[in-house]
């Protein structure tokens, strides 16, 4: 018998497939959810992968993209929407700082990430869409470190989130539970408030306003980048505090 295909139960057991999903995905261009950005694409074309490595080509390690897109990113931001970058590295400092997630939550959660990074790359595929794939996985999982305040709906959006990463991709464990269990243990342990969020998340809105639509996407990846996330995400080590 082969084995049964995994569903992915969220916070309230919102159970749905980890197979391929015709889920009327948006056409690219960026969709909010939950307060943050992902990128979405059209659905990926079936193709047999050669060999590649695409994790460290493309997001450089699961909670953290390439020092080069970090570095673009700020660029990107810093000129054109100077005075307001320099408030939202300012809120987001002191929420990195009254944050206590341990190392050994980073760790599972990274542990996580690499693990269904694999299963993306091993999945069959076209390389854009895996690379995209890799691109969501990573924002789906960063933004754990801003979401203790999320209520029971929320966490579902997050689910939500997670499985559209997830994109062409069917597991036979339990591992996305899992990856989802250890986002909530870190969002826990970050301890960011709700009125530090709003104001992160004002933050941002206020670059968006100030970059307006025409932003520089192109940080050097394979895919198209939101460098206000591409940012954040780079940022999250710092919420890791050894005790």
């Amino acid at each position: 018998m082969p084995p049964e295909e995994s569903t992915f139960a969220g916070s309230d057991a919102m159970n749905f497939s980890m197979s391929v999903r015709n889920r009327g995905r948006s056409r690219g261009g960026t969709s909010r959810s939950a307060g943050r950005r992902t990128w979405c694409r059209t659905d990926p074309a079936w193709e047999v992968l050669e060999a590649r490595a695409l994790l460290t080509a493309v997001t450089g390690g699961v909670l953290s993209p390439t020092a080069a897109v970090v570095t673009k990113a700020q660029a990107v931001i810093s000129g054109g929407a100077a005075s307001e970058f320099t408030r939202y590295q300012s809120d987001l400092q002191r929420a990195e700082a009254s944050s206590r997630v341990t190392s050994a939550a980073f760790a599972n959660l990274k542990a996580d990430g690499a693990s269904l990074a694999q299963a993306i790359e091993t999945a069959p595929l076209t390389s854009q869409g895996a690379s995209q794939d890799l691109v969501e996985l990573q924002d789906v999982l960063d933004q754990a470190f801003l979401d203790a305040s999320d209520k029971s709906a929320q966490w579902n959006q997050v689910s939500q989130q997670l499985g559209e990463a997830l994109y062409g991709v069917t597991f036979t464990t339990d591992l996305p539970d899992q990856a989802f269990t250890d986002m909530q243990t870190v969002a826990r342990q970050a301890r960011v408030t709700a009125a530090e969020r709003q104001r992160i998340l004002a933050d941002e809105k206020a670059i968006d306003t100030v970059l307006g639509p025409n932003v520089d996407t192109d940080l050097g990846g394979s895919v198209p980048r939101d460098p206000v996330v591409a940012y954040y995400d780079g940022q999250v080590t710092q919420f890791v505090h050894k005790r």
